[in-house]
């Protein structure tokens, strides 16, 4: 007989339960959410509102510090946003641990890989313009 055996039901489910991980994992969805509406509704009038420009007014309107922190925020809010759905989609349906491991690992690499390379072309727009 193991100790196992003389566990009480309680003892036995003990540490075997929810990681507590979910409540924050949703309450990032939500905000990221939120964040998104009220990005993406500045981008959307924004950009409506330079429709008609050249390009080169355009890249003169993306240079402005304000219009790209927004440009740069929208952007991370969208790769975050993205990065949860996507990692509860592998949680979920990738039972295999190493393949769910590598597979969380490489989205995390490539989730991050698009706000720095974002954040790289908007200063590069910034300090070269339309060059």
């Amino acid at each position: 007989m193991t100790q196992r055996d003389f566990q009480t039901p309680l003892a036995k489910v003990k540490g075997l339960g929810s990681a507590h991980d979910g409540v924050n994992h949703w309450v990032y969805q939500r905000i990221s959410a939120v964040a998104l509406i009220v990005l993406g509704l500045w981008l959307v009038c924004s950009l409506s509102y330079h429709g008609d420009d050249s390009y080169a007014d355009v890249v003169t309107w993306l240079a402005n510090p304000w219009t790209a922190s927004g440009m740069f925020l929208f952007i991370s809010a969208v790769t975050f946003h993205a990065v949860l759905g996507i990692q509860v989609i592998i949680e979920d349906y990738v039972h295999a641990a190493f393949w769910r491991y590598a597979s969380l690992l490489i989205l995390k690499f490539l989730m991050i890989s698009i706000p720095v390379l974002s954040l790289f072309f908007l200063i590069k727009i910034a300090f070269l313009g339309s060059k």
